[in-house]
Order: structure tokens, then sequence, then C-alpha cells
């Protein structure tokens, strides 16, 4: 059984595509199929002669194509496109990528780039220039964007509200509050009688006594029992 890698070449440039076969035919574990200038049956050509892999240098022919050349043409084949003597245009990348190229060359990389793509395309990968890679991921995460805006308010909710809380939770918190200002009060000692501090006229989160509390209740909320004491203290020491 040949396990060969069948090639067919596409270019009306003469000197490239004699280049190409030269070095196709060197190689041991590469076939060429067939060779030729672009034609208006060129498609069927390529197709009939079993090749794996198209190397061609016109990005025209690959965008006529009406379906994408990453489509099987039969059950168990495919045609791997390798675009080779390329512009460095993104954009040009871009559209061969959706029309399923899988091998993009730019017209300054060297020869043997063309051999290593033709093998890298038949193992299943892909091949293009390294500051191409970035465009592509902008392309993916773009496209995501787009699809996400797309879905608007269908778009499942994934993130959580830290302020969207039940009423049972806001219910829960304010009953916390008042158990911790009662029992502050309670436990608090006199201070009128050690040094003529009284009681201080401020609620939790200096809310002034006789005004809405963070509660929400017009009775006051005296602060915890060790802030009037630090205050003393600290009157003394003056």
């Amino acid at each position: 059984m040949d396990t060969r890698i069948g090639v067919f070449i596409l270019s009306n440039n003469r000197l490239l595509r004699e280049s190409i076969e030269c070095m196709v035919r060197k190689k041991p574990d590469l076939d060429l199929q067939g060779a030729g200038s672009i034609q208006a049956d060129s498609k069927n050509e390529v197709i009939k002669s079993g090749a794996e892999v198209l190397v061609v240098d016109s990005l025209q022919f690959v965008l006529e194509r009406d379906e994408s050349w990453g489509t099987s043409w039969n059950e168990n084949r495919r045609i791997n496109v390798v675009l080779v003597a390329m512009e460095d245009d993104k954009k040009h990348f871009l559209s061969a990528v959706r029309k399923g190229v899988v091998g993009y060359i730019l017209q300054d990389a060297p020869a043997i780039e063309v051999v290593s793509a033709i093998r890298a395309v038949t193992r299943g990968e892909a091949m293009c220039p390294p500051p191409f890679i970035r465009a592509l991921f902008d392309y993916v995460m773009s496209a995501q964007c787009t699809s996400t805006t797309a879905m608007g308010s269908h778009a499942p909710r994934t993130a959580i509200d830290p302020f969207n809380r039940t009423r049972d939770d806001q219910q829960g918190n304010r009953y916390a509050a008042e158990s911790f200002a009662r029992n502050s009060q309670e436990s608090r000692p006199q201070n009128s009688a050690q040094g003529g501090c009284g009681e201080s006229t401020w609620g939790i989160r200096g809310v002034p006594n006789g005004s809405s509390n963070a509660l929400g209740s017009e009775e006051p909320m005296p602060m915890p029992t060790w802030l009037p004491d630090r205050r003393c203290q600290c009157l003394k020491a003056r």
C-alpha cells in the first residue's frame, strides 16, 4: 500500500510551479499527482487525481469554491489546501481560513516551508505565520462576543449579584444588628461616674440620635461600649 502523500500543484507562475514540483519529486514521502496552471476545470482535475494536498498560489481560486475546501469530497478523503506565495495580509488570511484553508505560506518564506506545510496538514495540523495566530484568536473572540450580544437578555445569568439578596437575608441582618445594639447598651458602664463622659450622642455609623439610623428606626442606637471609654481616656490624658 502506497503511504506517500499525494500532492497536486496549481499555479499560473511557471517558475514557482516547477520549483515546487522539483521539491516534491525529491521527497520520498511525497507523490506528485499533477501540476498545471489554473483553468476553469482545475477543481475537477484536483478531485479526480485523488491528491490529499492541493498547493495553490491563488486566493481567488480558493474563494470561488461554493463550499468549504475542508469538506470531504468522498467517504474517506478530503483536500487539504495550502496557499503559497501569499501577501502579508491578515484579512486575506482569515478569508482563506473561512474557506477551509489549513496552510498559509507567505511569499518571503523559505521554500522548505512548503514541504513542511504539506506534511503538517496531512497529519491533521494547520500551518501559518506566527504573527497570524493572534489574528485568528482575535477573530474567534470577536465572534464569541457578537454571539453573546445577539443573545441579549436570553443569555444565562452566571454572575452572582451581591446586592440581589432575598428578603429573608435582609431580615436576618436586621435582627443581628438590633441584637448587637441591645447587648452593647446593657453591658455599657455609666461613664458619667468615671470622668464625666455621658452617653454618646451618636449611633451606629455616625448617625446622630433622634435621626433615622442605618436600620431605618427613629430610636437612638448607641455605640459599642469600648468607644466612649476610649474617648474618656483621651480626655484624661490631655
